[in-house]
């Protein structure tokens, strides 16, 4: 008896603010709503992780409405909507069976969250060229905003590009990697680099001196070749336009603290 004068209490404060009329009350509105919500989420999903959907295949809807259910949105842009998607995976048990699951769709979250960072201008080489040589020891560069990179237990970039390509999509092999994920113009580019990349990456990230990553980088080739895969590993960051343009006067920001 109570739960129905709480159900008629419940309508009636919805009416006061969704108007119903003969032909559709305001539960029934708000229902229809509610099911256009949840069929563009699901759109969203699949949208923001199409190789993670075409390995799944039919199981895919099913788990988006697990992830929903325990993660619900709690922001108005449909952007978060995937957010915490391969936190969600890895605990799944649908990776007992497909344990590289998580990994892409690390990979693809990546990619979304690439796309839309903000726009800055990469370095080119004349730019670069324009500065002394005397000052590149103290030089401070930084990696565009528009980049990701981070590690994975699986071989998952192949993968991806099989989904890419239209081709059959097949198991990645194990193999710990590290996968940088950067946007040049309106593209998405991902590819996987090592150890002794990632970390030189990660000090230009956070604003160190050339001197400090040419040292990093050198410290994974303790030989006479090492200055050349520096410069290679230059002129690659440069061509891939990974690290951001310098200020209007490179010179003076190349001998700041």
């Amino acid at each position: 008896m109570s739960a129905g004068r709480g159900e008629v209490a419940a309508n009636r404060a919805l009416a006061a603010v969704i108007r119903g009329d003969d032909r559709m009350a305001s539960a029934d509105r708000v229902a229809i709503y509610a099911g256009m919500y949840v069929a563009r989420l699901h759109e969203v999903m699949k949208e923001d992780y199409p190789a993670t959907a075409a390995v799944l295949g039919q199981s895919f809807a099913e788990i988006v409405r697990e992830y929903l259910v325990a993660y619900p949105p709690k922001k108005p842009s449909v952007f978060f909507a995937g957010q915490s998607f391969p936190a969600f995976l890895r605990s799944h048990p649908i990776c007992r069976r497909m344990p590289y699951l998580a990994d892409l769709a690390a990979l693809e979250r990546a990619m979304v969250e690439v796309f839309v960072a903000p726009d800055v201008a990469p370095l080119d080489e004349a730019a670069l060229r324009a500065i002394s040589a005397a000052d590149w020891p103290r030089l401070r560069m930084r990696t565009v905003s528009a980049l990701r990179l981070f590690e994975v237990q699986w071989r998952v970039a192949a993968l991806l590009r099989d989904v890419q390509s239209g081709r059959r999509p097949k198991k990645p092999r194990r193999g710990k990697k590290f996968l940088l994920v950067w946007r040049i113009g309106g593209r998405v580019y991902f590819r996987e680099t090592d150890a002794a990349e990632a970390a030189a990456l990660k000090l230009l990230g956070r604003g160190a001196t050339f001197d400090r990553v040419c040292e990093k980088l050198a410290g994974a080739r303790r030989d006479a070749g090492s200055v050349k895969f520096i410069m290679a590993t230059l002129r690659r960051w440069l061509r891939e336009g990974v690290i951001a343009r310098l200020g209007p006067s490179p010179a003076r920001q190349s001998v700041s603290a």
